[in-house]
């Protein structure tokens, strides 16, 4: 096959598109150059600190990229393996007893200066056996209207010092999913009776300037009474709310996280990107750092789909929402105006 020098333009160009959001297939079909020679391109320039959400390439980092055509012998390329092999009781110990994300891991070796791309890495942890392929099928949901539903699911962040009572105490996640634009909003907790959950949602209400009208809830004791797959019912003291605010609360059934797909990861994704690692001096500075987290992180992620970030997209829908909105609806809901009664 005879050799193809890539210019100077073309490669300012693969990365002009790969910082505007395009993948590879698409940076390949417009500039005509091979799949795996933009794939070398960006890896290298990942290599040299440019990012996806960062500034264009500076005068030395264009120069060392154009270098890659240089004739002469090339540098012979290290097999990935061969690359992972050091790392590999390390990477193990990242899985199994840290719990992280081979996203998380990617980064984690990428500032020790082991830069390897995330299917090498996946290819290498399948062939030590350390997680197995998911069987089962996914088919994706058809999208809803803007303000139409709104997902919600609890989990744990992890454990943090509470200066209050002078100790460790387990933080808990409530996370909310826009459906139509996948934007969510996080709201750490202590606790998840009905004022906190309460509290929780008002200020969702007003993170996002709308309410849904459907709100699909996972089973927590503060609103349904007890898992039944078939008749689930809602506490007294959750209807009310729910009656107040004037959404429809639908709880999904027992052991079916497919019922709410798109907030299902929430939590997970929370925890390991924002919550682990992360440096908090009570309850209130993490719930300010997980609502600037929200807008400035999580909300800029391109969707894979729409390829426009969550934030973008449902900032976009707002006109159109057919939500109730915050601002004509009834004043917000507290522990004290919503009657709470104990379980049965």
């Amino acid at each position: 096959m005879a050799y193809k020098e890539v210019s100077r333009v073309e490669i300012t160009e693969v990365i002009r598109q790969w910082q505007a959001g395009r993948g590879i297939r698409e940076i390949t079909r417009s500039t005509g150059l091979a799949r795996n020679t933009v794939r070398k391109y960006l890896l290298t320039a990942q290599s040299y600190g440019l990012v996806r959400d960062g500034p264009p390439p500076t005068e030395d980092q264009l120069i060392a990229l154009v270098q890659l055509n240089r004739a002469g012998p090339r540098q012979v390329v290290i097999p990935t393996d061969e690359v992972l092999k050091p790392w590999a009781d390390q990477i193990e110990r990242w899985l199994k007893e840290d719990k992280l994300k081979l996203t998380r891991i990617q980064e984690l070796l990428a500032q020790q200066q082991c830069l390897v791309p995330y299917t090498s890495l996946r290819r290498f942890v399948l062939r030590k056996g350390w997680f197995g392929k998911n069987s089962q099928t996914t088919v994706r949901m058809a999208d809803t209207e803007p303000g139409e539903v709104a997902e919600g699911d609890f989990g744990r962040l992890g454990l943090m010092w509470d200066p209050q009572s002078g100790r460790k105490r387990q933080a808990w996640g409530m996370m909310i999913v826009l459906s139509y634009s996948r934007h969510g909003f996080l709201w750490p907790l202590f606790g998840q009776t009905l004022a906190d959950v309460i509290e929780g949602l008002e200020a969702t209400w007003a993170f996002f300037g709308d309410i849904p009208r459907y709100l699909v809830i996972d089973n927590f004791p503060a609103a349904v009474v007890g898992p039944d797959p078939l008749n689930p019912r809602l506490t007294r003291g959750f209807l009310e709310y729910a009656q107040h605010r004037g959404f429809i609360a639908d709880p999904t059934r027992p052991a079916h996280p497919k019922d709410k797909p798109k907030v299902e990861r929430g939590i997970p994704y929370a925890r390991e990107r924002f919550f682990k690692g992360g440096q908090f001096r009570d309850l209130s500075d993490l719930r300010q750092q997980a609502r600037q987290w929200c807008l400035k992180v999580a909300g800029q992620r391109v969707h894979g789909t729409t390829r426009l970030s969550e934030q973008s997209k449902e900032e976009a829908s707002r006109g159109n929402s057919r939500g109730y909105g915050v601002s004509g609806h009834p004043k917000p809901a507290t522990a004290g105006q919503v009657k709470i009664r104990h379980l049965r």
